[in-house]
Order: C-alpha cells, then structure tokens, then sequence
C-alpha cells in the first residue's frame, strides 16, 4: 500500500466568517508550457482552525491536508504568523 503524503501550503486569511472555519488564499507560481512566462496563479482553501482561535484577516497561515471536516473543508490550520 502506498503511504500518502501530507501536503502543506503557506496563505493568508480571507475571511473568517464561518463558525471554526477560515477562508486562506494560496498563491503558486508557474510556468507557461510553452510561452515560459511565469504565472502567478491563486486558489481558496477551507481550513479548520483547531486551536487557533485569535487568528484574524490577513495573518499569514500554514495549512495541511487533513480527513474531510465536511464537504469542503479538508485543511486545518498548523501555524499562524501575526500580521501587524
């Protein structure tokens, strides 16, 4: 059997208008296949916000995969950098 990997990612708050819930946007870069221009591309996440219960809009997060909290929501909150 294969192991499955964990994987993380660094974001920033969004929204925290949701119960235990949060709102972090993921910034990637990528190169175009064939242009080679680089992209900055973004996605939103759902995380869980476990034991983090003073993090505000705009900190800056790190997420990880975890079991599905509920249909959307399959990251929890690992560490989070206050934004001053």
């Amino acid at each position: 059997m294969k192991e499955k990997t964990v994987k993380t990612y660094e974001g920033e708050v969004v929204s925290k208008d949701m119960d235990k819930t949060v709102k972090v946007k993921v910034l990637t870069w990528t190169n175009h296949p064939i242009y080679k221009k680089v992209l900055k591309r973004h996605k939103y996440l759902l995380a869980n916000i476990g034991k983090f219960e003073e993090v505000e809009i705009g900190d800056k997060v790190k997420i990880m995969s975890t079991k599905p909290y509920s249909k959307n929501v399959t990251w929890v909150l690992i560490d989070v950098k206050k934004d001053n």
